[in-house]
């Protein structure tokens, strides 16, 4: 909606786990520094973090970082994460009413999109740059 482009070399892969995303995290800042990492959750946000520590590099003065789902302890951070929540509940029961709904009327295999309620909690680790 920005205009912004993402050049196709800034979408990495991670897996779920802390030790990967700080890895990953390290030579990324190492290589091109970005101004901001978008992480697929809370966990691979909690590595990026933990590898600019010890990179000596402040979260959020010089670089952003956004997770994903709000885990437990995202709040207690330092700094705190920001995030976004998805309320598990309903997409499950969105999940639950397209699967009951596909058992009585035949599978259909088009893909589909459905809107779903966030919530996003804008803590201590972004801001805006200059």
């Amino acid at each position: 909606a920005s205009g912004l482009n993402l050049p196709e070399e800034r979408i990495i892969t991670c897996g779920y786990n802390i030790e990967t995303a700080k890895r990953i995290t390290r030579q990324l800042l190492n290589d091109n520094p970005p101004t901001a990492i978008i992480c697929g959750n809370d966990v691979i946000a909690r590595g990026a973090i933990y590898a600019c520590h010890a990179e000596n590099i402040p979260v959020p003065e010089k670089i952003s970082i956004v997770g994903i789902g709000d885990f437990t302890g995202s709040s207690s951070m330092e700094p705190g994460l920001t995030t976004v929540r998805f309320h598990a509940r309903k997409i499950g029961k969105l999940a639950a009413d397209v699967i009951v709904n596909m058992s009585e009327t035949g599978f259909d295999p088009s893909p589909f999109s459905q809107k779903v309620d966030l919530s996003f909690y804008d803590r201590g680790s972004t801001r805006r740059l200059n």
